[in-house]
């Protein structure tokens, strides 16, 4: 087992991917993963997992959503991505995309993807607005 692996399987082994958890994704993955995904020179994006089941192999995949600043369509607005003071929204749209565990970590620049450090989970009454 590679240094990758090893570390993709600690982090699986900790880590919560379930439905409502919030991910801070770096840039690269998104413009892999994302077909459409323009770069604006961001280091990365908040992610919503949306997923009926948490990831139980590094094979897996996490259905994630993308957070924005600009409400667009049908969504939900999450408060909070950025810190507990934040009074910012951020809005997820119903758009899901499929984004490989495997990309959690790259060679090169390390970790890709990881908990969103200001706000790990959706508050309850956002989970109910997700699930509607």
């Amino acid at each position: 087992m590679d240094f990758k692996e090893r570390y993709l399987s600690a982090l699986l082994a900790l880590t919560d991917t379930s439905r409502g958890t919030l991910w801070h994704v770096k840039e690269q993955v998104w413009l892999r993963n994302v077909k459409d995904y323009v770069d604006r020179g961001r280091k990365g994006h908040v992610g919503l997992s949306v997923g009926n089941r948490p990831c139980q192999r590094i094979t897996d995949i996490i259905k994630l959503l993308i957070g924005t600043s600009k409400q667009n369509g049908s969504g939900i607005l999450v408060y909070g991505c950025f810190g507990v003071q934040s009074k910012k929204a951020t809005f997820f749209r119903l758009r899901p995309y499929r984004i490989p565990f495997s990309d959690a970590h790259d060679d090169e620049s390390g970790a890709m993807i990881i908990p969103n450090p200001h706000k790990r989970r959706l508050t309850a009454e956002e989970l109910t607005d997700l699930n509607r």
